[in-house]
């Protein structure tokens, strides 16, 4: 998701500070997460069916999309670094 999240972001908006860019991914990952967590909870209220017995899931999961935001974040930012001073 981070790398689909800045390469929107390097077409609508270009030259942004890399804290911004880092700031937009993290914003673009809880949108989805938190899209996502809704539609489960959606989902076991229509059909009465538990799907995630553990209510903890929900937890880990957006600290999960943080983590993974994060993460993903830097290593294209250093990745993209390392191609440019080469």
């Amino acid at each position: 998701m981070a790398i689909i999240a800045l390469y929107f972001q390097s077409r609508v908006w270009p030259n942004q500070h890399w804290f911004v860019r880092g700031l937009f991914v993290l914003a673009v990952v809880n949108i989805l997460g938190n899209a996502n967590e809704v539609l489960e909870l959606v989902a076991e209220l229509i059909t009465g069916v538990v799907y995630i017995a553990n209510k903890l899931d929900t937890n880990i999961d957006l600290v999960a999309n943080n983590v993974g935001a994060g993460v993903g974040f830097l290593l294209i930012m250093i990745l993209s670094r390392i191609r440019k001073s080469k």
